[in-house]
């Protein structure tokens, strides 16, 4: 059986959407991903909607983006990403 790591680096982001701009979510959101990253982040977490910026209801779509932050590709790594509304 697998040693459990003892140690996790974790990434807290604070992140201002940019209303009605996906473009720009995307952007500032890929910025401070590969900036996490660099600085040996294993586990990074997101304020909820920070990626959408738009208004409940509106719908973002399916999207593939191109990760060109190197230190995202030099090691394994998950995405996962839950919108939730109270």
């Amino acid at each position: 059986m697998q040693d459990l790591k003892k140690d996790l680096r974790l990434a807290l982001v604070q992140l201002e959407p940019v209303l009605f701009d996906k473009a720009a979510c995307l952007g500032n959101t890929l910025k401070k991903l590969a900036e996490a990253a660099e600085n040996g982040a294993e586990f990074i977490v997101f304020p909820e909607l920070s990626i959408p910026g738009y208004p409940f209801g509106m719908t973002f779509g399916w999207r593939i983006v191109k990760l060109s932050a190197t230190p995202l590709r030099n090691r394994p790594h998950m995405v996962f990403c839950s919108q939730g509304t109270s």
